[in-house]
């Protein structure tokens, strides 16, 4: 067995679809967890109860479908070509759980690689990201960063994923 290849592992449509539930309400706790967080520190207790709770709820489902369309989108599809061509194993979902969303979300920040935006500007704490419609140095950095972010939170999800799916069968450590 490789660290990459493994064609042992084996699974069912039901275990797939439990894998994909558990994973795009795993990636939609992550997201209402740290908004819930960050609201928490930054307004207090008193807003957080009268607010932020509800709020939380909403950005739960929002981030549900989202992830959840990502998965079965972009995801499944990716999954299934490597299911079929035998790269099943645990590393391979950590690297796809990670290139995915930092593809998808550093194409979104980038305005698709053009760095072009219709004339608009925007700033952030660090420094300027948009200046008339041209993403700046800082704003490639930002983008690249947020999109490192979005991936890393993607690597948990797709481990969760990986592991519902082929009933742990195959250990995080290979054999030799």
């Amino acid at each position: 067995m490789s660290l990459f290849k493994d064609y042992t592992l084996q699974t069912s449509f039901k275990k797939v679809l439990l894998a994909v539930v558990c994973g795009v309400g795993f990636g939609a706790a992550i997201i209402a967890g740290h908004y819930l967080f960050g609201t928490f520190n930054s307004f207090g207790g008193e807003y957080f109860a009268k607010y932020a709770l509800r709020n939380g709820a909403g950005i739960f489902l929002i981030a549900f479908l989202i992830w959840g369309a990502g998965l079965l989108v972009i995801g499944g599809p990716a999954w299934l070509l490597l299911h079929f061509t035998g790269y099943r194993t645990w590393l391979v979902a950590l690297l796809l759980g990670f290139c995915l969303p930092f593809t998808a979300v550093f194409l979104v920040n980038t305005e698709f690689l053009t760095g072009y935006n219709q004339g608009w500007s925007s700033y952030s704490q660090g420094g300027q990201q948009w200046l008339d419609g041209r993403l700046t140095g800082f704003g490639w950095w930002m983008a690249a960063f947020d999109s490192a972010i979005m991936g890393a939170l993607g690597i948990p999800i797709a481990l969760l994923v990986w592991y519902n799916s082929y009933g742990g069968k195959q250990g995080l450590v290979a054999d030799e």
